[in-house]
């Protein structure tokens, strides 16, 4: 789907959802970089 036909789906405006995804991706790196540390996981950025 598309950001805006996500947002219909969800009755939120396009711009919430994208800020919400954007929020939970950051989420998401943090946990993962926690872990890979943890676990002596070498990260490598694009």
């Amino acid at each position: 789907f598309s950001y805006a036909e996500a947002a219909n789906i969800l009755g939120v405006p396009a711009g919430t959802l994208m800020s919400r995804i954007a929020r939970g991706r950051e989420e998401l790196r943090g946990l993962l970089d926690d872990t890979a540390r943890r676990r002596s996981i070498r990260i490598v950025e694009k």
